[in-house]
């Protein structure tokens, strides 16, 4: 019985020591998961663009981004709206909440590159999208 405990106690402490690295581990994958979701939604808008010959937009809006076609009329919601703090658990900074893609896949807004910071606890990376269309991850962009 006494060895059991022993065992018991063991695995416990064992256990107490791995937590803290799993939580970082928890962390990190949900922070790159959130910045490809990011970079693949900004590729789709870029291709929806090019491909129907009118201008789409990238949208982000408290943590939530979808993708809308300007066509005539209303602009019409091509991509689900994705809560990213719901879904990942991130918090999502930037310093624009859309970007505007031509019918060539040119970015006509905004003029400068834009960055996306997405952060959880400790864990942080971000995304950049240039006016050329190309996403970057993990920009270095101050």
């Amino acid at each position: 019985m006494i060895e059991l405990m022993i065992a018991i106690v063991l695995m416990g402490i064992i256990m107490a020591m791995g937590a803290p690295k799993l939580g970082a581990i928890r962390d990190r994958a949900s922070v790159r998961s959130a910045t490809q979701q990011i970079g693949a939604y900004v590729a789709t808008t870029r291709a929806a663009a090019i491909r129907r010959g009118m201008r789409a937009n990238f949208k982000m809006a408290a943590d939530t981004m979808w993708i809308e076609i300007q066509q005539p009329g209303a602009p019409e919601v091509i991509a689900p709206r994705i809560p990213l703090s719901e879904t990942f658990n991130v918090n999502v900074t930037g310093l624009t909440d859309s970007i505007v893609f031509d019918a060539r896949g040119f970015a006509i807004y905004p003029s400068v590159t834009s960055k996306f910071v997405v952060s959880r606890a400790s864990a942080r990376d971000s995304t950049c999208v240039t006016r050329l269309g190309m996403v970057s991850p993990t920009c270095k962009l101050y």
